[in-house]
């Protein structure tokens, strides 16, 4: 009948089920093209034995509702007999069928849309995501500020970030900054012997490492397996797939931070969800962190340069200072032995008193360049003036009893 010409022929997966049973009474060849199964095999199915285990509980309580003549279900999980999960949409009326009351049913295979769908959300997640790490590095003052921004923004989307930096001859990588958790590191470190800290990768020519640091293009890797397995030295190389799940990431991509064909080292983005859609907008944003590195590593060596002038300049101004003290040192031992060698001389050919004590007061003054020069000897209790010179005021006696 039209019926059945309509239902066989019909280019959506279709089937009758028994309402009470849930025992699938027929399907079509859409069905079982889709699913996998032979008519035999999906006519000794039921309805949970196409869904996921975990959503066998929303089934059965969704069919236990009184439902209406035509029912939109919405989207369901289904399962094919190769294990693969779909995403569906159902639509369903009932019927009399054979004697059982049934329901025919429809389910639109919505997998790819539902994914584009979900691929546009994260690719508007990731954007937005690098567009903050990218406002947030601008304001950055070290290396270290940078790699948290990026990290916290990353690690916000549940990947994993990790910074590998050049060392200065560019034959080397070292890991700078990972959002891997301490507990993940130490055991990806017992079971490698090596030491995250320490280890350094060599960049070679024939690596995915050396190629994308080469080309100064960002690389999409479907198994970051492959990635985990070339950072490894050869002997280790066979753990990798371990290393892989004890890291638990799957798709990655691998940009390199380069300003004006300099590469300063790679930025690396694991996690599951990523695709090769997402790579120009890692790529653009790796080309952003390395201008700031290099913005903050110009920023440090200017500063460092400037410390180092002002030092210099400190030490020179401090060699000054220390020569001219040296100098005047100098100068007054002169002046003193100027003075030693005139009193000398005049105790050699003079035997006044007074005329000494007036000789020594106009050697004082001619040698220091003193304009007031006075010379008391004490008397008792009174220092009495013996010579003085450059004063208006006279004082002949100073009782020292005065102060």
């Amino acid at each position: 009948d039209s019926f059945r010409l309509l239902f066989q022929n019909h280019p959506i997966p279709m089937w009758v089920y028994d309402l009470e049973s849930l025992a699938l009474l027929d399907v079509n060849e859409a069905a079982v093209d889709k699913y996998g199964y032979t008519r035999d095999e999906f006519l000794r199915l039921t309805l949970k034995d196409i869904r996921p285990p975990e959503d066998v509980l929303r089934l059965l309580a969704d069919v236990a509702q009184v439902r209406p003549l035509l029912q939109q279900s919405g989207d369901w999980r289904h399962r094919l007999k190769d294990g693969r999960i779909i995403d569906v949409e159902i639509t369903s009326h009932t019927l009399e069928f054979e004697g059982h009351k049934a329901a025919l049913v429809m389910a639109h295979d919505i997998t790819e849309r539902k994914q584009a769908k979900e691929d546009l959300r994260h690719s508007r997640d990731l954007l937005l995501a690098l567009s903050r790490a990218a406002l947030s590095v601008e304001y950055a003052r070290t290396p270290e500020e940078i790699y948290r921004a990026v990290g916290e923004q990353i690690k916000g989307l549940g990947h994993h970030a990790t910074v590998l930096m050049c060392d200065n001859e560019r034959k080397h990588l070292s890991v700078n900054y990972t959002t891997f958790a301490p507990q993940i590191i130490r055991s990806a470190e017992k079971l490698t012997g090596l030491s995250l800290r320490d280890y350094r990768l060599p960049i070679s020519d024939e690596s995915i490492y050396g190629r994308m640091i080469a080309a100064e293009k960002a690389e999409y890797v479907h198994w970051t397996g492959n990635l985990v397995a070339e950072a490894l030295p050869k002997a280790l190389r066979p753990l990798a797939g371990q290393l892989a799940r004890i890291l638990k990431i799957e798709q990655g991509i691998i940009a390199p931070l380069h300003v004006d064909h300099e590469a300063l080292g790679i930025l690396t983005i694991g996690g599951s969800g990523l695709s090769k859609e997402d790579v120009p907008a890692v790529e653009a944003f790796a080309a952003q962190v390395a201008i700031s590195l290099q913005n903050v590593r110009l920023a440090q060596q200017a500063q460092e340069e400037l410390t180092a002038r002002k030092q210099a300049e400190e030490g020179l101004r401090e060699s000054e200072q220390n020569y001219r003290s040296l100098f005047a040192m100098a100068e007054r031992r002169e002046q003193e032995r100027s003075l030693l060698e005139n009193v000398r001389k005049v105790l050699a050919h003079e035997l006044d008193l007074p005329t000494i004590l007036h000789t020594v007061v106009e050697a004082i003054k001619e040698t220091f360049g003193y304009t007031l020069v006075s010379l008391y000897l004490l008397r008792e209790e009174t220092l009495v003036l013996q010579h003085q010179t450059g004063y208006s005021h006279v004082i002949n006696e100073i009782p020292i009893t005065q102060g």
